[in-house]
């Protein structure tokens, strides 16, 4: 009695794989074939053609100015934060004692 008291029953675990269907890309690969089998190109030739264009895609030159200004704003900003901080942390102690000066000549 003691020991089930403590002891929890043991998950189910089943064998189950999960699919993924995709009617859209289902109809869009038969379209595919039928045009092709219409225009007699093969599964090859339509394999090249796609590798072309993803080498066109990779060989063309990125925003990289974009991508700069973006960098030189980031940095910016965090040298701006940085100095507010700097700022803050160098006069703290100086508000501080403003704050306990002021307190002192409001209770006398």
């Amino acid at each position: 009695m003691k020991s089930k008291l403590f002891k929890l029953p043991k998950n189910r675990s089943f064998n189950f794989t999960p699919r993924y269907y995709n009617e859209k890309k289902e109809q869009l690969d038969l379209k595919r074939k039928e045009i092709a089998r219409e225009l007699n190109i093969s599964e090859k030739q339509d394999e090249m053609n796609l590798r072309i264009k993803d080498n066109f895609k990779l060989s063309r030159p990125k925003n990289t100015s974009s991508s700069l200004w973006s960098n030189i704003r980031l940095l910016l900003i965090f040298t701006v934060l940085l100095l507010v901080f700097y700022y803050v942390y160098i006069n703290l102690d100086d508000a501080l004692i403003n704050i306990s000066n002021s307190n002192i000549l409001k209770a006398k």
